[in-house]
């Protein structure tokens, strides 16, 4: 039994196939914003709306009802001069008809067009935008109910329905005739009633990641699930992957990564499998990168909020370094420069592990004591083993070394302290990660660094304990008092009594 909808259409066709003057190759929308420029063209043809048998009709001031065909700078093109709306009581269905009718008459490309009110107050009246992304969610679906296979899948991919060729040509031709073009999420409301203030508000609101509650993100930042959309072109990539996923993202921008194109790091841990650094791992997938790396005390919790912060930029060459110095740098966000990216990252991946002890010690409810002989000897053991591995000592001592230890080992915005904390007071492992409900990558990083320090032949007691209990199911009480009952030592190897 033929599906009523695609019967309606192809009547539709029929009843106008007979009657183009030529088979168009590109379709183009105009509601009451561009009606007219249909009238400007040379027009070759002509089919009204009430033309077409069962074809729905316009009601709406300033949307005349037709189809209008002319070639454009030598391109054949049907453009529908007014459209039909949900508001005006049609079905889904029959707004989304015209779209496919163009489709059988032969056209590739569509160009949509729309006069839009605006929530972004970013925007201002007479702006043009070009759409990025939509939000359809708030009227229904038209291909709910049987699946047409004549028009398509029934789940279609809608990660990229935007080409991406076609938003460069046309930022590119804005650019090139001075039209301030912006851009940005259409969202498709039902109307006719214009939105309430509560309706705007949850539009505007919503720009937050559940993650960070209460920090707004940009009104004119835009968000994309299109890999090729996000890299190409750009200035520069920051890369903000947990490291467990670090190499399998870094696969998926690698086609399109442009030859010496920069990508910033802001991630922390050790890959187990490999023992590499997180830079190490993207440009092992990603060679024609300019690697550079970001470390420091910097809780994405404060930052977000404008709370006064300093960081370190790690790169191979200064050039780089400086450029995105340059960038970040503001009078809430302070940047420093490094060349021992090594460095920096061994401090960044072993700190959480510290951190885990830290809080373990907290849920024991140990006090500050307690708390100040980790971070001090938890320090010791992160730089021994980075210097061994050719890190600057001089880095354990600053930002990325002891100021990125301490903040992780005292804040609650820690993940690694939380979890450590419920493992404390006897959760497991597994159960501490389930319940912060985010990725505790000291986890990830303590088999890491006992590996390496059986590579490089270094002793890191305190790191040894905390994988001792993460994995070996020891308790954290033991745990303690065997780092107390170690064989007795001298604090510092280099400071010695007169002979």
């Amino acid at each position: 039994m033929t599906n009523p909808v695609y019967e309606k259409l192809m009547n539709c066709y029929a009843s106008v196939k007979d009657r183009l003057p030529f088979r168009p190759k590109a379709a183009l929308i105009l509601g009451s914003g561009l009606g007219d420029y249909a009238d400007q063209a040379e027009v070759e043809g002509v089919i009204d709306y009430h033309d077409i048998e069962g074809f729905p009709v316009s009601t709406v001031a300033g949307h005349k009802g037709r189809f209008v065909f002319a070639h454009i700078n030598g391109v054949p093109v049907v453009m529908m001069q007014g459209r039909v709306h949900y508001y005006e009581g049609y079905p889904m269905t029959d707004v989304v008809l015209p779209v496919r009718l163009m489709k059988l008459m032969g056209a590739e490309i569509l160009f949509l067009t729309n006069a839009a009110g605006g929530v972004n107050t970013s925007f201002h009246a007479g702006d043009l935008m070009l759409i990025r992304d939509h939000i359809s969610a708030f009227a229904p679906n038209p291909l709910i109910g049987p699946n047409i296979d004549e028009l398509g899948p029934r789940f279609p991919d809608m990660s990229r329905v935007y080409d991406r060729e076609l938003q460069k040509l046309i930022a590119g031709r804005a650019k090139e005739n001075h039209i301030y073009l912006q851009e940005g999420v259409y969202v498709q409301m039902t109307g006719p009633s214009y939105e309430s203030p509560a309706e705007i508000r949850m539009l505007r609101e919503n720009h937050e990641h559940r993650m960070l509650p209460g920090v707004k993100l940009p009104e004119d930042m835009a968000f994309t699930a299109d890999d090729h959309e996000a890299v190409e072109g750009r200035d520069l990539l920051v890369m903000a992957v947990a490291s467990s996923y670090t190499r399998a993202t870094s696969r998926r921008p690698k086609p399109y990564v442009a030859e010496g194109q920069k990508i910033l790091n802001v991630a922390k841990g050790i890959e187990e499998r490999t023992l590499m650094t997180l830079s190490e791992i993207i440009e092992e997938e990603i060679p024609q990168a300019d690697v550079a790396v970001m470390s420091g005390p910097s809780h994405a919790e404060e930052v977000g909020r404008g709370v006064p912060t300093t960081i370190v930029v790690g790169a191979k060459s200064r050039d780089t370094a400086e450029y995105i110095q340059n960038l970040f740098m503001n009078e809430v966000f302070r940047v420093y420069v490094s060349p021992d990216i090594l460095g920096m990252e061994l401090g960044g991946a072993l700190k959480n592990v510290v951190a885990l002890a830290a809080g373990i010690a907290d849920g024991l409810g140990y006090g500050d004591n307690t708390k100040a002989a980790l971070i001090t000897r938890g320090i010791t053991e992160i730089a021994r083993l980075g210097t061994a591995m050719g890190g600057k000592f001089e880095t354990f001592c600053g930002l990325t070394g002891i100021g990125d230890l301490i903040v992780t080992c005292a804040s609650m915005h820690s993940r690694n302290r939380r979890a450590g904390i419920l493992i404390g007071q006897g959760k497991t492992c597994d159960e501490a990660m389930a319940e912060v409900k985010m990725v505790v990558e000291g986890v990830y990083s303590a088999k890491a660094a006992m590996a390496l320090a059986a590579k490089y032949q270094v002793q890191l007691p305190i790191i040894e304990q905390v994988n001792q209990i993460l994995f070996q199911g020891k308790s954290a009480d033991q745990a303690v008092r065997e780092l107390m009952l170690r064989d007795k030592k001298i604090e510092v190897s280099d400071v010695l009594w007169p002979a």
